[in-house]
């Protein structure tokens, strides 16, 4: 598998890249102006891009591929560069999130890279699938019949790829389904799943605990983007606001993502691979930096909300 490296796009291509925007109104721009504050430097093109009206956002713009990376001492990242699945490494085995676009997706980049990262495909015991979209769950049923792993995921969730029969991917077969505050530990590992509706109706978050040098971090492995109406808009501020809430009161400092464009994260995983020994992961941003990120996402939602569009 070749490695490629991920070149940044700069904030100021980024900002020439954006077209012109019309006056907002005060009740808009006052959303963007407090996301633009939370969003800080680390964030400012992914909310300089989400904050704009749906029909004025720049197509995000992906590397031809990305390398896996090892990004905590347990958790991996076997993803392609506009939709991720991570590998969380446990004495019993992997958990893997999500399964990308098919099987051949999951048989080059999940299990291809688990290998290059020296990790055993076959330890694979479930596959969290974040949500009903094919390029998240299209590579779990190859994943079921490779190394029989169970597929986990909301009954909405399950019932959407059941209703989707017939069509390419493959929905898995129905497995494991869990709801709201469900657990699920491996070894000695414990997830706690939390039904976060808004990109889809049966959107699944994940509190995951990952190791840095020895030490326990919570990271909040978000289930979804963006939304397809100005119902769900409103729906997913309502969830993101409760995350913010939940990640509060667990203490998660990290935030993962299964898509690059919304976190703006190809970068960071850039970071990971390059960082030199006793260097802090930049995936650490603490707790207060999640609220912040958290905040940002509420703002920009929220800046559709008061457009009246999504």
């Amino acid at each position: 598998m070749k490695i490629m490296l991920v070149v940044a796009v700069g904030a100021s291509s980024l900002a020439t890249a954006l077209p012109a925007r019309a006056q907002e109104p005060s009740a808009v721009q006052r959303h963007i102006d407090v996301a633009r504050e939370l969003a800080g430097t680390r964030y400012e093109r992914a909310m300089t891009r989400l904050c704009l009206p749906r029909n004025g956002r720049p197509r995000p713009q992906f590397p031809t591929s990305v390398a896996p990376a090892r990004v905590f001492d347990n958790l991996y990242f076997v993803g392609l560069p506009d939709v991720y699945s991570w590998a969380l490494d446990t004495a019993e085995g992997i958990i893997l999130f999500d399964s990308l676009n098919n099987a051949r997706d999951a048989e080059m980049t999940i299990v291809g890279g688990l290998q290059q990262l020296g990790l055993d495909p076959a330890r694979i015991r479930y596959v969290v699938i974040s949500h009903e979209h094919a390029d998240h769950y299209g590579g779990a049923r190859y994943l079921q019949q490779r190394v029989g792993a169970r597929v986990v995921a909301t009954d909405t969730a399950w019932r959407a790829m059941e209703g989707a029969a017939g069509a390419s991917p493959e929905a898995p077969k129905r497995d494991m389904v869990v709801a709201d505050g469900d657990t699920l530990t491996l070894g000695a590992t414990t997830l706690t799943f939390y039904s976060t509706p808004g990109h889809t109706a049966g959107a699944l978050s994940t509190i995951v605990p990952v190791m840095e040098s020895g030490q326990r971090h919570l990271a909040f492995l978000l289930g979804g983007p963006r939304t397809v109406s100005l119902a769900t808009s409103r729906e997913m501020v309502a969830s993101t606001q409760r995350i913010a809430t939940l990640a509060r009161a667990a203490g998660v400092d990290v935030q993962l993502n299964d898509h690059s464009y919304i976190d703006d994260s190809l970068p960071t995983l850039e970071e990971v691979r390059r960082r030199q020994q006793g260097q802090s992961n930049p995936f650490v941003i603490g707790a207060e930096g999640f609220q912040r990120f958290a905040g940002w996402q509420i703002e920009c939602l929220s800046a559709d909300v008061a457009r009246g569009e999504y």
